[in-house]
């Protein structure tokens, strides 16, 4: 984006590594704040239309990593494989699945969940009234 600079990638995981390191509250919920955070941001962005299915999810949470994370994860389905994004532990999944339903609860026509599969993939899932 012209006029922005994005932060340096190896002060980003500093950070993130050492955030996580200090603090008590699960990361999920630390995800969910961040998430709260950027969705009227990317939503503004980038316009999108309410999904209503897993896979379009997946691929508004693409999208996302593209604009913020300089990043674009291969999307399979209701899945989302981040394998070459930079995760230091199991922490740092749960923060990031925390953010994604926050986001994705808000381009869904559905309650959204994310569940965080074997390591760095996460799948998508609409929960629906029955």
């Amino acid at each position: 984006m012209p006029g922005i600079e994005k932060v340096d990638e190896s002060f980003c995981k500093v950070l993130l590594i050492e955030f996580l390191k200090q603090t008590d509250v699960p990361p999920r919920k630390i995800g969910s704040r961040l998430g709260t955070r950027l969705s009227d941001d990317f939503l503004a962005r980038t316009e999108l239309c309410k999904a209503d299915t897993a896979f379009e999810l997946a691929i508004v949470s693409k999208r996302f990593f593209e604009e913020y994370f300089n990043y674009s994860p291969k999307v399979i389905g209701e899945r989302v494989f981040m394998e070459d994004f930079f995760v230091n532990d199991n922490k740092t999944l749960e923060l990031l699945a925390g953010l994604l339903e926050i986001l994705l609860g808000f381009s869904s026509t559905g309650v959204v969940s994310i569940a965080v599969l074997e390591q760095k993939v996460f799948e998508i899932t609409i929960i629906t009234d029955s």
